[in-house]
């Protein structure tokens, strides 16, 4: 079935996917409503889970867990991105055409990504109904992803990879750096935006929180795009992915172990706890994502998939993962409605905790928290999962049985 938009033409993919990256992105899409089910619900939601004075060990993985998803996303929409080309260039499912309308497509939904994560994400995750934070995460750095590397698509994936590679491999040798020093308020912002994190007032009483640097986290889906290259046959696939994969890990343990090249933290040796030893070891630097944290989780992403894909052999536990496919197949669409759900949810039971304090905007001094325990926090996740699953399963039956031109947007 196919239904014009355009120049791009939508044709239905449902037997062109690859099911075991429909799970592995499903899988961080449900790890992922668990860092923000914790985020609003939490009782000590306010101390930082990475905090090595302040956390606990199982509080510290709860968090932990979940920076595989940002890293996954990313590399996997540019994995999906080179997809989408071979779909277009041979004229199979997905965006059919020519080169300039595969660019355009790109252009077209990168920019809807950086609106999106301005706009709807941002206001369903924010405190305040007045708008007075922007906060710039991983979907407004994966649009602005996508607007680069439509400007790319005429150049050989060997050469994005590279320059994706020669990203990931030496925008450490930056961390020295410090705008603030420059005493340029637009070079710091630019910066910042783009290689490092930071916050800004533009207006008085509205702030600007970019927490995801454009260009490393662009390399990183340069990476993915080359990778996709490699990767689109399953007979190459099955020799390559968990090699790279493990190789990628032992890269980071041998870097961590030794203090060497790629994360401006150092880890200490706590001679009375290997537990906080281990806490200490994998508390990497998530944003600017360092090298060494990059490699922590694609590498065991990779392995991941690589397992996934034999699933095959296993058709009892294939059906039993088989369901987190549905979320994967639908992981914009998902990820809008799980933040508003969760958020406004929080914002409810905090309204009956403290017996009629409107947590919009949140009052000075107090957290509006609906203070569950870690424990009953799990069991909020849960559920969340379950509420989302029969909405997010209709809508993927819509998507693959009647699609229609804006449905590759969402």
């Amino acid at each position: 079935m196919a239904i014009k938009a355009g120049s791009i033409t939508v044709i239905s993919n449902a037997k062109k996917r690859i099911a075991s990256l429909d799970i592995v992105r499903g899988i961080v899409m449900v790890i992922m409503a668990l860092d923000h089910v914790r985020y609003y619900f939490h009782e000590t939601s306010y101390l930082s889970p990475t905090n090595l004075a302040t956390t606990t060990p199982i509080l510290f993985f709860t968090r932990w867990i979940t920076h595989f998803c940002s890293p996954t996303f990313v590399m996997l929409a540019g994995i999906s991105a080179f997809l989408t080309s071979q779909r277009l260039n041979v004229g199979n499912s997905g965006i059919s055409g020519n080169s300039q309308s595969f660019s355009r497509y790109l252009f077209t939904r990168g920019i809807w990504l950086v609106l999106v994560d301005t706009i709807l994400i941002r206001y369903g995750a924010g405190l305040n109904s007045g708008y007075t934070l922007t906060g710039l995460q991983v979907v407004w750095a994966m649009g602005w992803g996508m607007v680069i590397l439509s400007a790319m698509t005429k150049i050989n994936y060997k050469w994005i990879g590279a320059l994706g590679l020669f990203i990931l491999l030496f925008h450490n040798l930056l961390d020295g750096i410090r705008a603030s020093e420059w005493n340029s308020e637009w070079f710091e912002f630019i910066f910042d935006v783009f290689l490092n994190k930071g916050e800004f007032m533009p207006v008085q009483g509205h702030v600007i929180f970019a927490a995801f640097p454009i260009i490393p986290w662009f390399g990183l889906m340069a990476f993915g795009y080359a990778l996709g290259a490699v990767l689109k046959q399953y007979e190459i696939r099955a020799k390559i992915t968990f090699p790279l994969g493990l190789a990628m890990t032992v890269a980071f343990v041998l870097l961590r172990g030794f203090h060497l090249y790629g994360e401006p933290t150092t880890w200490q040796h706590y001679p009375d706890s290997w537990t906080m030893s281990l806490l200490s070891f994998l508390n990497c630097t998530k944003n600017p994502p360092s090298l060494q944290f990059l490699l922590m989780i694609v590498g065991p992403t990779l392995m991941l998939w690589a397992l996934l894909d034999k699933l095959d052999r296993f058709p009892r536990m294939g059906k039993t993962l088989n369901w987190l496919s549905i979320f994967g197949q639908v992981p914009l669409f998902y990820y809008i409605i799980h933040i508003w759900l969760i958020h406004y949810t929080a914002i409810g039971l905090a309204y009956i905790r403290w017996e009629g304090i409107a947590c919009v905007p949140r009052p000075n001094g107090h957290e509006c928290n609906p203070g569950f325990t870690l424990f009953e926090t799990y069991f909020v996740w849960i559920a969340v999962i379950l509420m989302l699953y029969p909405v997010c399963r209709a809508y993927a039956r819509i998507k693959r049985e009647e699609p229609t031109w804006w449905m590759t947007y969402l």
